[in-house]
């Protein structure tokens, strides 16, 4: 494999502390990946233990004025792995981003 999933998370939450320090009432928004090349367990356990780390982060439920970190479940609006979105085993096709891009702005406009 190469790489540690709880290492993955912990560069998350330190990439979310580091931005909390630059600007502490930022929205930070963290989203989960999308199923690679239809790696779906490996995917999904990486989905779940970064949405365990992002809920022990003390800003996770903070009111929004004062900044908040939200978790994104990107997996869970694309779905398991499509090949009719990707163009390759790395990267989105336009539907795929298109795809991407209405979860994106879904999950923004519902927050406020």
């Amino acid at each position: 494999m190469g790489f540690d999933l709880d290492d993955a998370c912990d560069y998350v939450d330190a990439i979310c502390s580091q931005i909390r320090i630059d600007s502490p009432n930022a929205l930070i928004i963290v989203g989960t990946i999308y199923d690679i090349d239809g790696d779906t367990a490996l995917v999904e356990s990486y989905n779940t233990k970064l949405a365990a780390k992002m809920a022990l982060r003390a800003d996770y439920s903070a009111s929004p004025a004062l900044g908040k970190v939200i978790v994104y479940d990107q997996y869970a609006y694309l779905g398991p792995y499509q090949v009719t979105d990707w163009y390759n085993s790395i990267h989105l096709n336009q539907t795929g981003y298109d795809r991407a891009a209405d979860g994106w702005y879904d999950q923004i406009v519902a927050l406020f």
